[in-house]
């Protein structure tokens, strides 16, 4: 007969609290606002559980909406969220205070403390 494969379990949990997830995504076109697409980003969001999020591709909201969006997908607790945009699509989200931004090329490079 033939053999049922079971992939090996794992976990995306830190093995160590002091480590920082750093996330980045292309959302194409303000797709994390989509409502049809919402749930799947919500999973994507919660599997992962970053700290720190580039955003890519976000021309038609502003930081301000990111952040509540990413607010409901990952509520804070004992933290706050920070997020910051430049003047083209990028956002950053971030557990951490955002200190500043550069702009380099079209994209752009944010300092966090």
């Amino acid at each position: 007969g033939v053999k049922q494969y079971s992939p090996p379990k794992y976990s995306l949990a830190k093995s160590d609290t002091t480590f920082v997830r750093v996330m980045t995504y292309n959302v194409h076109k303000d797709d994390l606002f989509d409502d049809s697409r919402k749930d799947k980003f919500r999973g994507i969001f919660q599997a992962v559980s970053p700290d720190i999020i580039g955003l890519q591709e976000i021309y038609n909201h502003s930081a301000e909406e990111t952040l509540s969006l990413i607010e409901e997908f990952l509520p804070s607790q004992g933290f706050q969220w920070h997020a910051l945009k430049n003047n083209n699509d990028i956002i950053a989200v971030s557990k951490f205070p955002i200190v500043n931004a550069f702009a380099i090329d079209g994209n752009t490079a944010f300092l966090i403390d």
